[in-house]
């Protein structure tokens, strides 16, 4: 097992700055014992690789371990960025509440913003208002959302208003 911990250890160390050295390290790791340290170090190889579509199934069996938001937001971002939507809200969807509730994506908040810019780009200020007290209710301190209603009222000639949102963010 000296093997391993060399393998692993090499392939932290190169991590970041040679994600394809780190790969190699921890399939070798791997080879030897295929631990979910290994699936870890492998996930966060792949990110670094720019192949997130490798490291799913690597961050999977890590969030499988650990249940954890730091994982659980790893593997929507890994989605996200392999261009797999339909598979980050389904991932998102199976979370439990409380993991749902913190998370910086979130479906129902994208859909409800894409209705805000539709309105805001068509000069439907009230309505574009309207739907961004919604988002409001549900996430107070999301940047986005704060944006849109400074924009709202600025585009509405409420200087005052806008002000106080562009003064938040």
């Amino acid at each position: 097992s000296v093997k391993y911990n060399m393998y692993l250890k090499k392939g932290w160390k190169n991590v970041a700055k040679h994600p394809k050295k780190s790969i190699e390290y921890f399939r070798k790791a791997q080879s030897i014992k295929n631990t979910i340290d290994v699936a870890e170090g492998l996930a966060y190889a792949y990110q670094n690789d720019d192949k997130p579509e490798k490291a799913i199934p690597e961050l999977l069996r890590l969030f499988k371990e650990r249940h954890d938001f730091k994982t659980a937001n790893m593997v929507i971002d890994a989605y996200l960025k392999a261009k797999k939507k339909a598979k980050a809200r389904e991932f998102f969807n199976s979370l439990s509440p409380t993991l749902q509730a913190n998370m910086k994506y979130n479906p129902k908040r994208e859909e409800l913003l894409v209705e805000v810019e539709k309105y805001y780009d068509s000069g439907l200020y009230r309505k574009a208002r309207n739907v961004l007290k919604e988002l409001y209710l549900m996430f107070p301190t999301d940047m986005k959302v704060l944006l849109y209603f400074a924009k709202v009222y600025e585009a509405e000639k409420r200087y005052k208003n806008a002000l106080e949102y562009y003064k938040t963010i």
